[in-house]
């Protein structure tokens, strides 16, 4: 096997621990500022929501590429949590806009933190990094999420 091959295995070796320890840091629910535990999907919404100030079922599913039943199960349930509130959109009650309410708020910089936390714990362990190497290395990583992609969608699946 030539260096490049051997090191490429070692680089996906890694990425594979990285992406499992990424898994289950995703796992764990959090509070996030709020009082509620929340799990990663449910953080996710509440960020869209956060980032759109006011969306519908549909803006969420296409923003986060899942069916409008799954995210209609989740609003709900956030709904209870009184993490947001939903309100008939104009004269059809299909149409329900989506805020954060001010526990959702909460909830929303407190993701905010989070993110802002594990960059600072990441730039601490490579100041040396510069912005081209930070390129270089998002750039691999793209690169790697097409190849995964196109791996997928080449993949048959059993049936």
């Amino acid at each position: 096997m030539t260096k490049a091959k051997d090191k490429f295995r070692d680089i996906i070796h890694r990425f594979s621990r990285v992406v499992d320890k990424f898994s289950q840091l995703e796992a764990k629910p959090r509070r996030f500022g709020c009082r509620h535990m929340l799990h990663c999907v449910e953080i996710h919404i509440i960020e869209a929501i956060g980032e759109a100030g006011c969306t519908s079922v549909t803006d969420l599913s296409q923003r986060l590429g899942v069916t409008k039943g799954a995210i209609s199960q989740k609003i709900s349930k956030l709904s209870e949590m009184n993490l947001i509130r939903k309100s008939q959109d104009g004269a059809d009650r299909r149409n329900v806009s989506i805020k954060l309410t001010a526990e959702g708020e909460k909830a929303f910089r407190g993701h905010e933190q989070f993110h802002q936390d594990f960059f600072k714990a990441y730039a601490k362990e490579n100041k040396s990094l510069s912005l081209k190497e930070l390129a270089v290395f998002e750039k691999g990583l793209n690169q790697m999420e097409e190849c995964i992609t196109r791996m997928i969608d080449e993949t048959p699946s059993e049936t």
